[in-house]
């Protein structure tokens, strides 16, 4: 029932396996048309690039994608069940009027052959379509389920999805749906085979309260001087606590309080009370293990404590020493439920590592994990480091950054190549830009880099690493003639902040196009105007798509400039990667965005808008814009449209980055207040003679 492409690394053996049987057994197989059976979709999920990557041209795609248009929609089950990929509508109401729709062709955006694409049914739908026309059943695909199949509308609908861990990351079942010459059903439930390579892992959740060293924790605490690990034990006091294996109260807080000031301030003091040199002004908490290397440790020291639970009338929770140094307490009478012990190693004194004994490097897989567990702290947001991990693997697998187009880059001890003790990671996307010369009109190709996730781990800020290792990655990325010499005092090439991170003598990053247009939603009701039509996100990126095959075109149409202009080719993976970034987050699991642009006709021309959400509070949610192709004419409805879904996704502003001049009578029109922002500032290096340089589509 459709969907066999895209949804997987093994698109092309799956199809050609359904195709193979089709042809040995033609009448007892049936091959129906789903939404990823199409041109334009099957650019942006996938099997385009899966094709390309396995047979080294487009022509397997070309030749499934002609294949798709011959498939048909339904299917008809002694004529009482009906079979199809995704819904029905409401303009269809019998089985004559699909039989007369002409299928032959690309999946249009609108019309009647969408109806087995993307619809989900809806009760009234269903149950008049199965009485006029005397079936029992709709089947149908499309949507995941976790148990593999689910009834709906009344029992009017099926629906069967044969995908087991979606994704190779939902971890729902998949199920077939087995039908007996009395039309009588049953289903086949089944779990993923295992993968090559992938052994599978029984995973127990440990019992973290079995008593003494119930709890371990480890901890980097950062002063002025020095970096100390720090190893937190915590066991329960009490021998009937310990037997039950019952959690106390204090035994919950002190687990929580890695990111409390008390707990914080009550560590300091321990530490400054064994006089430890350079003790605290702050206690700085990672909860990640510590990579760090042990050969430069100087010390050891242990002491155990007690931590009082807190009084009825709220006091603050503390730790306090029950004991000297290195000795067991002698009497648990004021631990108060709860005792453990601390253990510290005096790893190295901060001291700034020389930069031209540095070196900029490609990221090994293993500094590649470490870097990003190092960045979970910054950008783990609402996932627990395992799934931190696994959306970034995710992401990775994507169009936007599979086939080498993403690096991660370390800088490291140049004598420690392969060392897990990162001073600083960054990460470049390559990407296909167009350059059109000054006084020109043509475009050539060229290519750029995109630039994200530079981060310094705590322990390594304020040393001027950051700054290091951005002027080093000029060298990586620049044609030779690009750059200067490279500067000997640096030490090894590489295989206020960015301004000044130069390439030797030259000029460093430059910050460029910070113009931000934001409307906030009005808490009056407001309508959408005539002929403006909502799109799922499938739909945002194929309009999206069908645009960007003329943005060469409308690129050059433009008149001549007296300065050189470039601009990133919009691309679908692109596109859909801002749009799922923060898909996960809480705020849109428990209810996903419907709606992710909008478009409109002008003349012969499609305008449109697509967005993406970003549920920070801070300063409040929003939609902002990724890409929009309207006149004066047009913008006015379209920003509307997106206002209109902000206000129904109860969020708060509509944000847009960089808007041509040629909107601006239409940006005051909709009441959008132009500022210049301070954050998530574009930055602009060029590797050519051109002086002045216009960024064309400088968006999000």
């Amino acid at each position: 029932m459709g969907d066999y492409v895209d949804r997987g690394y093994y698109s092309v053996e799956t199809v050609t396996l359904l195709v193979t049987l089709k042809l040995r057994y033609r009448d007892r197989v049936t091959i129906l048309r789903g939404n990823h059976e199409s041109r334009q979709i099957t650019q942006v999920y996938g099997f385009y690039d899966e094709c390309l990557r396995k047979y080294g041209n487009a022509n397997v795609w070309k030749y499934f994608t002609d294949l798709f248009d011959f498939l048909p929609l339904t299917a008809l089950i002694d004529n009482q069940i009906f079979c199809l990929h995704g819904g029905l509508s409401p303009s269809i109401d019998t089985l004559d009027h699909v039989r007369g729709i002409d299928r032959v062709q690309e999946v249009p955006h609108e019309g009647p052959c969408v109806i087995s694409f993307g619809l989900i049914p809806m009760t009234a739908v269903v149950g008049a379509f199965n009485h006029n026309n005397g079936l029992t059943l709709v089947a149908r695909a499309h949507q995941l389920v976790m148990e593999g199949y689910n009834w709906s509308q009344d029992r009017n609908v099926v629906t069967i999805f044969s995908a087991p861990n979606y994704c190779y990351r939902c971890g729902n079942q998949a199920a077939i749906m087995e039908i007996d010459e009395k039309l009588s059903y049953t289903f086949l439930q089944f779990d993923p085979a295992p993968r090559a390579g992938e052994p599978l892992v029984s995973r127990r959740v440990p019992d973290y309260f079995l008593g003494w060293g119930l709890y371990h924790m480890v901890m980097h605490v950062v002063s002025e001087k020095d970096v100390w690990k720090v190893k937190v034990n915590v066991g329960i006091g009490d021998i009937t606590q310990r037997k039950d294996k019952t959690p106390t109260s204090s035994t919950v807080s002190l687990i929580s309080h890695p990111q409390k000031p008390d707990f914080s301030a009550a560590l300091e003091q321990l530490l400054s009370k064994y006089g430890f040199t350079g003790a605290p002004t702050r206690a700085q908490v990672i909860d990640v293990p510590s990579d760090l290397p042990t050969k430069r440790k100087t010390r050891r020291w242990s002491t155990f404590f007690s931590h009082h639970k807190p009084s009825a009338s709220g006091s603050e929770h503390y730790l306090n020493s029950t004991s000297n140094p290195g000795q067991e307490p002698t009497t648990t009478a004021d631990v108060g439920g709860l005792m453990g012990s601390i253990e510290v190693e005096d790893l190295f004194e901060l001291s700034r590592l020389p930069l031209d004994k540095l070196e900029l490097r490609r990221a090994s897989r293993a500094q590649e994990i470490h870097s990003r567990k190092s960045t979970a702290v910054q950008w783990a947001k609402w996932y627990d480091m395992e799934g931190y991990l696994g959306r970034l693997e995710y992401l990775e697998s994507l169009d936007h950054a599979n086939d080498g187009r993403l690096v991660t880059w370390v800088l490291v001890p140049a004598n420690e190549p392969e060392t897990l003790e990162i001073l600083s990671t960054c990460q470049t996307y390559k990407r296909d830009i167009l350059v059109i010369p000054a006084g020109e009109t043509r475009s050539v190709q060229d290519v750029g880099y995109a630039i994200a996730s530079v981060f310094t781990p705590i322990q390594h800020r304020g040393k001027g690493y950051a700054a290091r290792m951005m002027s080093l990655l000029h060298f990586a990325l620049a044609r030779p003639e690009g750059v200067p010499s490279f500067p000997k005092e640096w030490g090894n090439p590489p295989g206020t902040y960015y301004s000044r991170c130069a390439p030797g003598d030259g000029s460093g990053w430059t910050i460029v196009g910070t113009r931000t247009i934001e409307w906030a939603v009005p808490s009056r009701t407001i309508e959408l105007d005539s002929g403006v039509e909502l799109l799922s996100m499938e739909e945002a990126v194929s309009t999206f798509v069908a645009n960007a095959v003329d943005f060469k075109q409308h690129l050059e149409s433009r008149d001549p400039s007296p300065v050189l202009r470039f601009a990133f080719k919009p691309t679908a993976g692109w596109c859909r990667y801002q749009m799922i970034r923060d898909q996960e987050s809480p705020v849109y699991v428990t209810s996903p965005p419907q709606s992710w642009g909008a478009r409109i006709r002008h003349g012969p021309e499609t305008h449109y808008i697509v967005w993406t959400y970003r549920p920070s509070k801070d300063p409040n949610p929003k939609l902002i814009v990724i890409n929009i192709h309207a006149t004066s004419k047009t913008f006015p409805a379209l920003i509307r449209a997106a206002i209109w879904v902000a206000k129904k996704e109860q969020h708060q502003l509509v944000e847009a980055w960089n808007l041509g001049a040629d909107l601006s009578s239409a940006i005051e029109e909709t009441r959008g207040r132009v500022y210049e922002r301070t954050g998530q500032l574009p930055a602009l290096k060029w590797y050519g003679q051109e002086q002045e340089i216009d960024w064309v589509d400088n968006n999000k």
